[in-house]
């Protein structure tokens, strides 16, 4: 990263939702006070990678970014089993338009992988079925990212280890109340995993280390602790505390209902500022507190 960079969040509700990108503007504003680094999110609920392209252009003429991340995944599925090798070649078409577009604009693409449909360790059927798309689209977008040498996020696996942790505790737990929408420890989780790729903690516009040995889809930068970063670095450990310490709150908040089954309580998994997509008819219907919202 480089002082005065903007990056554009790009992506359907998950990134719509305005709560992983305020992690990350809330840390870079901590280790970086006067880099002038700005989050832009550009979410809509709802979109495929189709939708891509456009959302990135809507952001070119007032924030001028310079990265643009692209989260999607979970609506290229259709919400429905079969068509798998049709879906995921519409899915990397669009993200081929979007990095292409990118490229055209000197705004440097990175890719994220989207969560999984979940509703706790053992997933209905519905879950099932949907996923077993969805795990043929994560491997495309891959193998599309490693053909182009762009940089990808593994962003789910810090996710996961994040959840295990949760479950070791309460198996009960979910990061995904709605089976899709992640909650704020979700989020927390992915950002954190973001930061460390974006090698948040090292000195601006330090160059990122070479990749050794055949590229595939990329990490980025495993963050390494270099004396050279000093306070920074610091400052980025206590980042990490406070992706853990959200993760560890928001469990902390699980309340068993009287009877019947387990009610979560998870502080906002869709921001205010972002309209609740509707599920489509084909999702199973399911009704959960949350928290201090009040919405269900």
């Amino acid at each position: 990263m480089r002082p005065g960079d903007v990056i554009v969040c790009v992506g359907d509700s998950v990134t719509a939702a305005g709560v992983y990108d305020g992690f990350l503007q809330a840390m870079l504003d901590r280790l970086y006070p006067e880099a002038g680094i700005r989050i832009v999110n550009r979410g809509q609920g709802g979109q495929t990678a189709g939708a891509a392209t456009g959302l990135l252009r809507s952001a070119m003429d007032a924030e001028h970014p310079t990265l643009a991340t692209f989260m999607f995944g979970v609506n290229d599925t259709r919400w429905s089993a079969g068509d798998e090798d049709a879906k995921a070649a519409a899915f990397t078409d669009g993200l081929a338009s979007a990095v292409e577009f990118a490229a055209s604009k000197n705004v440097t693409p990175l890719l994220l992988r989207e969560s999984h449909f979940s509703h706790g360790q053992a997933p209905d059927e519905f879950a099932a079925k949907v996923n077993g798309v969805f795990d043929r689209l994560m491997p495309a977008q891959d193998a599309f990212a490693a053909a182009r040498q762009i940089p990808v996020i593994d962003t789910p696996g810090a996710y996961m280890r994040a959840l295990a942790a949760a479950w070791a505790a309460d198996p009960r737990y979910e990061f995904s109340p709605d089976i899709v929408h992640p909650n704020s420890a979700g989020h927390a989780a992915m950002a954190g995993e973001i930061l460390r790729a974006l090698g948040a903690g090292l000195p601006l516009a330090a160059p990122l280390a070479a990749p050794t040995g055949p590229r595939g889809p990329l990490p980025l930068a495993r963050l390494r602790a270099e004396r050279s970063a000093g306070p920074l670095y610091a400052a980025f450990r206590g980042a990490q505390r406070f992706t853990a310490a959200c993760t560890l709150f928001f469990h902390s908040r699980i309340r068993p209902a009287a009877a019947g089954p387990v009610v979560f309580s998870a502080t906002d998994f869709q921001s205010s500022r972002a309209p609740r997509p509707r599920m489509p008819a084909s999702a199973p219907s399911r009704t959960w507190r949350c928290g201090a919202t009040g919405r269900s």
